[in-house]
């Protein structure tokens, strides 16, 4: 599935910065925070179970999980695991939004950059919405 935006909520984003941890380095943590790439598969429909504790989008095909074929299908082209490997995108994703050097304005500035490269508009916003309720 493909989408043209995307939305994360500042409070419910999972990062590493500027040398803290901030529930970085999983889809979605035990928090329900989600990484940058736990929000592209929120917003195609990807369910929660596939997202939680799981690493990146190559780690959803869990080959003894019923539906998981299913699930790996909805992401996006640029976002979708290549046999056993991240995509290009979703790699640099993953650099980007774990750096635990980088300050949060740097991040927003290179994803916003990144997922543009890839045709999505991606913004940044305040609040306390819940990710979990997305499509």
């Amino acid at each position: 599935m493909e989408i043209n935006s995307l939305v994360i909520i500042r409070s419910k984003w999972a990062r590493q910065t500027e040398g803290v941890d901030k529930g970085g380095s999983m889809l979605m943590n035990s928090q329900g925070c989600l990484c940058c790439l736990g929000f592209v598969g929120r917003a195609v429909g990807i369910a929660s179970n596939f997202l939680e504790d799981i690493g990146s989008p190559k780690d959803c095909a869990c080959e003894d999980v019923v539906g998981s074929e299913s699930e790996v299908a909805k992401w996006p082209q640029a976002f979708a695991p290549l046999e056993e490997e991240d995509s290009l995108v979703s790699s640099k994703a993953i650099e980007i939004n774990d750096n635990g050097v980088t300050t949060d304005a740097y991040k927003e500035a290179a994803l916003t950059t990144l997922f543009a490269s890839v045709g999505i508009k991606l913004t940044f916003e305040n609040g306390l919405g819940d990710p979990l309720q997305l499509p």
